[in-house]
């Protein structure tokens, strides 16, 4: 079983079923009555395991469903969700003291102990014509993640939460890797971009952003959202011909950690996808935060995003949720712009 699977929420507890449930909430056009047809079950999976392809079909009688503690060897989890939600969401493991169980077997060699594994969460449409054929019409895949054995921690090892502040490396990303040359534009003031550690503020509705970020501009302000916006430059001269390229060419940022991203160069994934997770009105835990083309001020060879503008108002999201270990307190987290 895997232990403290997503996260350990609120805070790590000392027995097998530490961890959360996992929600997926379908984005995109669909109706009513595609909505009533829609299912979803989840699994682990190693990332070289060949994934199933849209359009599969699946019988139910041959998904092996984790229901109940009897079933533990299971390798499915069904999924609840209310029939009268829109966006439909479906919640996997929804009790929370229910272990998440996943039938990998390890082994001493390196390539195994290095294995990278997933989870996903699979959307069905049920035919019409025959109840128990299921045919696959989404995916959703987790970040990937490699297992360790679990080893009891001395009580010399877990402190008390500290306040909750998070630290920020800057890294670059080396041009040659990409097709484009993305850089952060200074600020007119004459701090530094960025600082070297930052304090998140609990905010309602469990939402969390960070304060002074990127840096206190043009002066310090005595609330959660003191910071600014940030300006991010698109260097067009050495990237492949476009016609328009503040049409084809879109930025959105957030917050991950340092070393170990959330995606990699050339990675596809549906837009619907990132509009489902933007921090805005109706959707304010979401964490990603979506560039503006600056027209006024781009020029043939560079063009510029801006990133929350009203950063003022609406602040910096960042919903990582660490634990009171001391791995997660030192963690470098970095600010992403793709």
């Amino acid at each position: 079983m895997d232990r403290c699977f997503p996260h350990c929420c609120p805070d790590h507890v000392p027995h097998s079923s530490c961890g959360t449930s996992v929600v997926m909430q379908v984005a995109g056009q669909y109706s009513a009555a595609e909505a009533h047809s829609f299912v979803a079950f989840g699994r682990f999976e190693t990332c070289s395991e060949p994934t199933f392809s849209l359009g599969h079909q699946l019988h139910l009688d041959d998904m092996q469903v984790s229901c109940s503690a009897t079933n533990s060897l299971a390798m499915w989890f069904p999924s609840d969700s209310p029939s009268d939600e829109n966006p439909r969401t479906f919640t996997f493991k929804e009790k929370q003291h229910t272990p998440w169980h996943y039938g990998w077997t390890s082994g001493a060699s390196a390539a195994l102990r290095n294995t990278q594994h997933v989870f996903k969460g699979y959307l069905f449409h049920v035919m019409a014509e025959s109840p128990n054929v299921l045919q696959l019409v989404g995916i959703a895949q987790s970040p990937g993640f490699i297992i360790v054995p679990y080893k009891p921690l001395g009580h010399e090892a877990v402190d008390t939460v500290p306040p909750d502040s998070i630290s920020v490396d800057i890294i670059d990303v080396a041009p040659a890797s990409s097709a484009f040359d993305c850089h952060f534009v200074s600020c007119q003031c004459e701090k530094p971009m960025f600082g070297d550690n930052y304090i998140r503020c609990n905010r309602a509705n469990g939402r969390k952003q960070l304060r002074c970020f990127p840096h206190c501009c043009p002066e310090h302000i005595l609330h959660c959202s003191c910071g600014g916006p940030i300006m991010c430059g698109v260097n067009l001269s050495l990237a492949p011909p476009l016609a328009r390229p503040a049409k084809e060419l879109v930025m959105y940022a957030h917050g991950e950690r340092f070393n170990m991203p959330e995606l990699h160069l050339h990675d596809e994934l549906p837009h619907d996808l990132i509009l489902s997770r933007l921090h805005q009105p109706g959707n304010e835990r979401g964490d990603w935060v979506k560039g503006v083309v600056q027209p006024g001020i781009s020029t043939p060879t560079t063009l510029l995003f801006n990133f929350n503008q009203n950063s003022r108002q609406a602040g910096w999201p960042y919903n990582w949720k660490g634990s009171a270990t001391k791995v997660d307190r030192n963690r470098k987290h970095v600010f992403k712009v793709m």
